[in-house]
């Protein structure tokens, strides 16, 4: 009877640490995924340009290095900045073909 119950005990102990096992695999392999997944994300993500003023991810660009999501963050941004540049040779300048259609 005692040896019945401690193999009994025994049994149960090998199967949770079989599940334990099992379930360690699998996080694992789920995690090694998520993780690749995520490197090909970033990898992808530092190729894109980033807009300037809010952070979205940017399809204007600008001779100033500057990035843009729309018309409404370059405007708003050269408001916010055009007193910095005042040389008519930079960017910010009247006659500046990256924003002469944004004034």
């Amino acid at each position: 009877m005692r040896a019945a119950m401690i193999k009994a005990s025994c049994d149960q102990q090998q199967a949770e640490i079989d599940f334990k096992t099992k379930l360690e695999a699998h996080y694992k392999e789920k995690f090694d995924e998520l993780e690749a997944s995520y490197k090909t994300k970033l990898k992808e993500a530092k190729t894109w340009k980033w807009c300037s003023l809010c952070g979205e991810k940017a399809e204007l660009y600008c001779c100033q290095n500057n990035s843009y999501c729309s018309n409404a963050c370059m405007r708003k941004h050269k408001k916010e900045t055009e007193t910095e540049y005042t040389d008519q040779t930079e960017c910010y300048s009247s006659v500046s073909p990256c924003h002469s259609s944004v004034v």
